[in-house]
């Protein structure tokens, strides 16, 4: 597995949320050698020192921006509100991007990689551009793709994030990253309406168009093993495959069901002491069967410190090529 984007954020019992919506949340970036190689090539956007290599100085990456995008709720002195006893999801009045109330910032005529994150406690979110040009994603969650997907909008998760490369080049000056999902409580997204877009961030756009590789769909990220990428010394093979089935050892099924107003998870309520489910390293993978069945909420789900891959979703049976 290759890590790209990661994200960390307390978990003490029943505080989560609530220290979450004060900051206690960041980014954490790991980056691999075939994505350094690649940000050599200027296949995705990065900022290189002069012998070639990636900034990791820690002054941050100005074509690499952290996005953690959330929904705040202020009182009407200005101070962060949060109720214990609303159980049905919080819900902010105010949009942010890293912590910041109407966020603007200076890009120029070029690529940069936006790496999103939905931050919030229950909003979920359609991403989109203000001129509804095309962007493409090359990562999610933790993981780089095996090839670029292009779209021109994109749905978010509470704790989901997508790694996306946008070109400024040819954008108006002025361009803003919106939020098109209607939403009227926590419980889950209403619909997808263009006429209520909310802005998020405002992009603007200085200088002359950059002389550089723009980013086609399906282009080759991390690329399948077996596949050789002639861009790169070598002619490497790719990274990504797929877990066969034969390496399955166990199976295990998780239902997630509302309660007398709380959570449980195969009928049963959290317990920091008690472990459900304790896989071996070195045995194989295992699938797991997640189910919802929470009468109308959309619930979220992010495993950590793991990689995964979906094998199906609603029954449908995800590509393999």
């Amino acid at each position: 597995w290759i890590p790209s984007t990661l994200w960390y954020h307390d978990h003490a019992m029943d505080v989560t949320g609530f220290n979450v919506a004060r900051g206690l949340a960041g980014f954490y970036l790991v980056r691999s050698e075939r994505e350094m190689q690649l940000a050599e090539i200027g296949r995705i956007p990065a900022l290189l020192d002069d012998d070639g290599k990636i900034n990791v100085d820690g002054l941050g990456n100005p074509l690499d921006l952290g996005l953690a995008i959330g929904d705040q709720l202020f009182t009407s002195t200005g101070a962060i509100f949060y109720d214990f006893l609303d159980h049905n999801g919080r819900l902010g009045n105010v949009s942010t991007v890293n912590g910041v109330v109407q966020p603007r910032h200076m890009v120029e005529r070029r690529k940069y990689r936006l790496r999103i994150l939905n931050a919030s406690n229950s909003r979920y979110m359609e991403i989109r551009l203000s001129n509804r040009q095309k962007m493409h994603i090359i990562g999610t969650d933790s993981w780089l793709l095996p090839e670029a997907v292009e779209v021109r909008r994109f749905n978010l998760a509470p704790g989901q994030r997508h790694d996306v490369i946008v070109d400024f080049r040819g954008a108006p000056d002025d361009l803003y990253l919106e939020n098109i999902m209607r939403q009227d409580d926590g419980r889950k997204g209403k619909e997808i309406d263009p006429s209520r877009r909310i802005s998020l961030m405002k992009f603007e756009i200085t200088g002359p168009n950059h002389t550089e590789t723009g980013m086609s769909d399906r282009e080759l990220i991390r690329g399948y093993k077996g596949q050789l990428d002639p861009a790169l010394s070598g002619n490497q093979e790719g990274e990504f495959e797929f877990i066969p089935r034969e390496q399955v050892h166990k199976r295990r099924k998780f239902r997630f069901e509302r309660s007398n107003g709380a959570w449980v998870v195969n009928n049963r309520l959290y317990n920091p002491r008690r472990a459900d489910a304790v896989p071996k390293l070195g045995v194989g993978a295992e699938q797991w069967t997640i189910e919802n069945s929470s009468g109308g909420w959309w619930h979220p789900i992010h495993a950590h410190l793991e990689g995964f891959q979906v094998a199906s979703l609603d029954g449908g049976r995800i590509r393999r090529e």
